[in-house]
């Protein structure tokens, strides 16, 4: 199966280094504009590059949609109709899949995915929703797919707005912030309130 990324950014590239991380050996294949995205994940994950869109959507089994959706549209209107039935995913926050399919739909079939970064070392959290039309082979590969860099759990699209703001690592980082800051307040030297609310967080993880 090979799979190709619209877009070279940040979460494709965190997406990547988790799969490689996991020995995923199929092919993959990356879209974007700039060049010098393509030659940083070419260095680096040893992954084939386009910058031709049609050629690159040419032999996708698994298109994963990974721009910003301000992008969504201009890139769906630039790929065309398609003719070979196809499963593509799309990363992209608050682009609902009746949109989505609106734009392009049959024969390819949409889901929707909104993994962490915590992704690229395969301790990821990913949220799947999938469109009505979505075969029920193509669902398992697209679990296995996100499986292999972390968990994945399959919620109602009316879900993801409030799972996108909830589920950031970044929150993580915050409540620890907070919770150390608290306890240097009270006459903990800094490094020992970090070690003390990391254990407080984690402890509260694993429970």
């Amino acid at each position: 199966m090979t799979t190709v990324f619209l877009g070279g950014g940040r979460i494709t590239s965190a997406l990547i280094a988790g799969l490689r991380l996991a020995r995923y050996g199929n092919p993959i294949v990356v879209y974007d504009r700039h060049t010098d995205k393509l030659q940083q994940l070419r260095r680096r994950y040893r992954v084939r590059t386009k910058s031709d869109l049609q050629e690159a959507i040419s032999s996708a089994e698994l298109l994963i949609l990974a721009v910003r959706p301000q992008s969504v549209r201009e890139l769906l209107n630039e790929i065309g109709p398609r003719k070979r039935p196809v499963a593509a995913v799309s990363l992209a926050a608050g682009v609902p899949l009746s949109a989505l399919t609106r734009e392009l739909g049959p024969p390819v079939q949409w889901a929707r995915a909104m993994p962490s970064p915590v992704c690229r070392i395969g301790r990821g959290l990913t949220a799947l929703s999938f469109s009505r039309g979505f075969s029920a082979a193509a669902r398992s590969e697209v679990r296995k797919f996100f499986s292999l860099v972390g968990a994945t759990l399959e919620i109602p699209e009316k879900q993801f707005d409030a799972f996108t703001v909830t589920f950031s690592s970044s929150q993580g980082y915050h409540a620890l912030t907070t919770l150390s800051g608290a306890a240097e307040a009270i006459g903990l030297d800094r490094k020992t309130a970090r070690m003390a609310a990391a254990h407080a967080l984690a402890d509260g993880v694993s429970a």
